[in-house]
Formats: structure tokens, C-alpha cells, sequence
């Protein structure tokens, strides 16, 4: 067995300045620029256990003894521009990002690594909210971020701390940069407690990082190296013998749309409020997955050259969910509900193997009921119970829980 003693020491300081300055009537120039900065170090200690389980100090694991250190400077500035009247608004805003990554790395096998990159990206914000009345309002929003690789995903050594999954970083990461854009429109009658609620959002990500996989299906031994890249061997000096060895890609063709509707009307006659809601989902989220070559010399080689195939994971789902809240009086009160999704998902290579596409459904779903209760000098008992069921259609799977929950309270102190 293994003994890891992980200590990680974390810091950050954030700043900024805005500054807004009226052009007009009912507009306004804004201008923006913060920083962040964070600082993370790990000084991580592996050794391995003695027959009663203590550790051994004796005994270092030197490829899981890492000292390891992240610096991250972001700074972010850029121009806006804001419109307001009564209850209209328009918000247009452009930003530039500047984001600087160090990064250090050594095991006690004297295997060190550095990382130092700087990425550029310029981003942008639209919103605009247009009240028709009181009651009703529609609001469309625009937005792009970026999301630079970790220290983590760039460093080029190999991480053994799982045997059987390693997985080594790619120095030549570059950030996913993604674009949002949603429409919400919202109907409010206070007089009646009615609440109705439609929205559609979007999603897509240019070059998102993509966890890849190699599958060593025929169990081959790891080289010693992989394009000058020193591989470790186990305790005994031999090589490891992963099932699946992981590493990072760059993969554009991620996307996902949702629609949502959700309505609220209070029931009078039995003093309690109902709340139902109602979505569907669409996502494809690509990966890559390395061929092993046909000797154990070509096992990393798809690796190291980055050649890869593309599988599309695709899944809609369904959900709705109805839930009844009491409002009977302050002392008494309880919630059903009940929510259910269903599913399909299906691989583009497991269609491309079989030359038809097998789609996998299942549903899930959970019913619940809670409730609370003050009575007598400050007591308040409060019960809950959830039944939990998820339904594999297309391997017969079918698993099914409760889960019971009663708590007894005593307020010791007013107010």
C-alpha cells in the first residue's frame, strides 16, 4: 500500500478600478480593468506502507514525492457602454485579458518540468432588457469567456499515482475560448401569485480541452520514454502496464442548447403554492481517442504525435418537475414533489464500429416529501423522505433507495 501526505498552500489578491462617466441622457461610458493573482504550492510525500500499514519513510515513492508551485497573473481592461431608461437597459462591453502561467515541477526521481506561458483573448458582454409593462419582460444576453490550461495539463511528465490510469500533460495546450447567448422571458402577476418563465440558452467552445484517451486493451508494457519524456517504473524497477493511459487535447465542436419553461400559480382552496417546471437538452461534447499502434514500440507514439480519432458523445434529456409547498400557517409546513429525466445517449465511434447507431436510455427519477413543525416551548421536529430510482432500458438495470431523514430541535435562545 501507499502512504500520500499532501499539504497545498493557497493565496490570492484581487484588485480593480472602474470609472463611469455620463455622455448623455440615459447613457453612460464605463471603463473597467482588475487583476487577479493566485499563488499555489504542493509539497506532496509518497512512501510506501509496512505490513501493518504503517508508513515507511524508508521507502520513498520518489515518482509521487512532487514539489510543485503555480503562479497566475490575470489582468482584464476594457471600454462599455450602458444605456438606462425606466425599466429598459442595453449593456455593451468589450474586454481584453492578458493571463501570464508559471509553473514548477520535481519528483524524487529528479524529474523536474517548468511552465511559462502568457495567453491573449479578447472577450465581449451584451445584454439587453426590454419591459413591455410591469408584468412582463424579455431579456437576450451575449457573452464569451476563456479558460486557459492548467499547470497540471501542460506539464510534460507522467502522472502514476493511479497504475492503471496514467496520464501525462500537453505543453502545447491552448485556451478554450467559449460563446453563451441566452433569451429569457418572464410574465409576473402579483395580484394573482401567478409566475410563468420561458428561456432558451446556447452554448459552444472553440478549442476546449478535451481529456483523451489511449485504451492499452492488449496490455503492452510502457517504453522507457515517450519523445524524451522519461517514463517510471514501479517499485520494483519494471514497467507499468496501464489499462488506459490520458493525456489533453485541443477539439473544437462542443455545443449544447437547453429550453426551459417553468410556471407558479398559488392554490387557494387547499392554501398551498404549485410549481411545475419543464426542459429538454441537447449536447455533443467531442474527445479524443489515440489509436495503440500495433507493437508495444507504437503504443505512445499517436501520443506524442498527437494523432487521434474524434468520438462525439451526443445526450438529449428530458425533465420535469412538479413540486406543492403548504401555506397553511407559520407552525406547519411541507413539500411534495416529485422530479424525473429522461435520457439518451449515444457514441459517434461506437457507430462508426458497428455501422449503426445504439442509443443508451434511461430514466431517473426521485419523489419526495418534507415536512416541519414548532409546537409546544420552542420545539420543532422537521421529517423528510426521498425515493430514489434509476431505470437502465437498454441494459435492464433498475436500482431503487429511500432515504429517511427526522430531526428534533429546542430553540434555547430568543430571537
Amino acid at each position: 500500500y501507499e502512504y500520500i501526505n499532501v499539504p497545498t498552500y493557497t493565496y490570492n489578491i484581487r484588485g480593480g478600478v472602474n470609472y463611469n462617466e455620463p455622455i448623455a441622457r440615459n447613457w453612460t461610458f464605463t471603463l473597467q480593468y482588475n487583476f487577479t493573482y493566485r499563488n499555489q504550492s504542493k509539497e506532496q510525500e509518497a512512501w510506501y506502507t509496512n505490513d501493518d500499514f504503517s508508513h515507511d519513510r524508508t521507502r520513498p515513492i520518489g515518482a509521487l514525492s512532487i514539489n510543485s508551485a503555480t503562479n497566475t497573473l490575470t489582468h482584464r481592461a476594457g471600454p462599455g457602454i450602458r444605456y438606462s431608461k425606466k425599466r429598459n437597459t442595453l449593456v455593451l462591453r468589450v474586454m481584453y485579458e492578458n493571463l501570464s502561467r508559471y509553473g514548477s515541477f520535481a519528483n524524487g526521481n529528479n524529474v523536474s518540468s517548468l511552465v511559462n506561458k502568457q495567453y491573449h483573448s479578447p472577450q465581449y458582454h451584451a445584454m439587453f432588457r426590454y419591459a413591455f409593462n410591469k408584468q412582463n419582460s424579455l431579456r437576450i444576453q451575449f457573452s464569451s469567456n476563456s479558460d486557459a490550461p492548467s499547470v497540471t495539463q501542460l506539464h510534460n511528465i507522467f502522472d502514476v499515482a493511479s497504475p492503471q490510469n496514467i496520464s501525462v500533460g500537453n505543453s502545447n495546450l491552448a485556451p478554450e475560448y467559449s460563446h453563451s447567448g441566452s433569451i429569457r422571458y418572464i410574465l409576473s402577476l402579483p395580484s394573482k401569485g401567478q409566475t410563468f418563465m420561458a428561456m432558451v440558452r446556447g452554448e459552444y467552445y472553440q478549442n476546449a480541452i478535451s481529456a483523451s484517451t489511449l485504451y492499452n486493451s492488449r496490455g503492452w508494457a510502457l517504453p522507457d520514454e515517450m519523445d524524451g519524456i522519461v517514463i517510471p517504473k514501479d517499485e520494483s524497477g519494471k514497467a507499468y502496464r496501464p489499462t488506459q493511459i490520458t493525456s489533453y487535447e485541443n477539439i473544437s465542436g462542443m455545443w449544447s442548447v437547453r429550453a426551459n419553461i417553468s410556471y407558479g400559480v398559488p392554490l387557494s382552496f387547499m392554501k398551498c403554492n404549485l410549481n411545475m417546471t419543464a426542459n429538454v437538452q441537447y449536447s455533443v461534447r467531442p474527445s479524443a481517442v489515440y489509436d495503440a499502434g500495433n507493437s508495444p514500440a507504437e503504443l505512445l507514439e499517436n501520443v506524442a504525435n498527437h494523432h487521434f480519432s474524434i468520438n462525439k458523445a451526443n445526450n438529449i434529456g428530458y425533465t420535469f418537475r412538479l413540486a406543492l409547498g403548504s401555506n397553511i400557517s407559520e407552525n406547519i409546513d411541507f413539500t411534495l414533489s416529485w422530479r424525473g429525466t429522461y435520457n439518451q445517449a449515444w457514441n459517434s465511434a461506437t457507430e462508426a464500429s458497428y455501422g449503426e447507431k445504439i442509443v443508451n436510455n434511461y430514466f431517473r427519477h426521485t419523489a419526495s416529501a418534507s415536512i416541519k413543525w414548532i409546537f409546544g416551548p420552542g420545539f420543532t421536529l422537521t421529517a423528510n423522505a426521498a425515493y430514489h430510482q434509476y431505470i437502465g432500458f437498454s441494459n435492464n438495470y433498475n436500482e431503487q433507495y429511500i432515504l429517511c431523514n427526522l430531526y428534533l430541535g429546542k430553540q434555547l435562545f430568543k430571537n
